[in-house]
């Protein structure tokens, strides 16, 4: 935690668009093959391109996932990684990063490896936030631009949830 409070990456990748620095591999340094492509989600989503659009376009374009990248790039040999295409979550996760504005934001799970015990998620007020740790990908405008728009769409989205509550539903009798 020390490490984290001092805006250090502990990580053992860099995000997607970063890499860590040859020379302090706790500092995240723009990578030159992948910032163009955060840039681009960034640009394409404002746009209004919808996110599994977004995900379509950059497979059509052959353009590597990040787990597809990392595979390529030989950081991991699990032969899974190796042909993962662009996914909505992904490509979320990467639109919602403060990362990507320059800002460290760890410590959103806890983990206890001694114990075996899975990550579980840490409450936003615990997350460790030190701000302006390495250069940003994206301006703070447009970042905001992005979050209004996935707050529409969850909104859209729970709004549809009982549209269709009212209808008639009868039971399965292939089942």
């Amino acid at each position: 935690a020390v490490k984290q409070k001092r805006g250090e990456f502990i990580g053992a990748w860099a995000p997607y668009g970063y890499r860590k620095d040859p020379e302090d591999s706790h500092h995240l340094i723009l990578n030159e093959e992948t910032a163009p492509v955060v840039k681009r989600l960034f640009t394409l989503r404002v746009d209004g391109t919808n996110i599994q659009q977004i995900a379509r376009q950059l497979d059509l374009e052959g353009i590597l996932s990040p787990a597809a990248y990392l595979y390529e790039k030989g950081f991991v040999r699990t032969e899974k990684y190796k042909d993962v295409p662009w996914n909505a979550k992904v490509i979320k996760r990467i639109l919602e990063n403060p990362v990507y504005l320059g800002h460290m934001v760890q410590g959103k799970t806890r983990q206890s490896f001694y114990e075996g015990r899975p990550a579980v998620p840490v409450d936003e007020a615990e997350w460790i936030r030190v701000e302006n740790t390495h250069d940003a990908l994206v301006d703070r405008e447009t970042f905001d631009i992005v979050q209004q728009l996935a707050g529409e769409s969850r909104t859209d989205y729970h709004r549809k949830l009982g549209k269709y509550d009212h209808l008639e539903t009868h039971e399965n009798i292939l089942l």
